[in-house]
């Protein structure tokens, strides 16, 4: 039962750092549209990226099936850095 929890910890922490990936994403997409009255969209882009050099972050995640029982696992890595490199790992 222990195990049992940690692993919904996991796949708890995992889907709130998704939900924050999105909402950023999100966010970032619809930032030429908000940004049009205020100048350029990539201006304001380079000014909120201007400070920005690199992003990174450690994830786990655990499938479930319909009833909630645990399926496949697996942890990785997200890295992004100035200027225009990606990287995602999973293993």
């Amino acid at each position: 039962m222990v195990c049992m929890n940690i692993q919904n910890s996991h796949a708890s922490r995992h889907a709130h750092i998704h939900r924050i990936l999105v909402m950023l994403c999100v966010a970032v997409l619809f930032l030429p549209t908000l940004g049009q009255a205020a100048g350029s969209a990539r201006a304001q882009l380079d000014a909120f990226a201007a400070g920005l050099k690199s992003v990174s972050a450690h994830f786990s995640q655990v499938s479930v099936d319909a009833n909630g029982n645990p399926g496949r696992s697996a942890q990785g890595t997200l890295q992004l850095a100035a200027p225009r490199l990606f990287r995602w790992q999973v293993s």
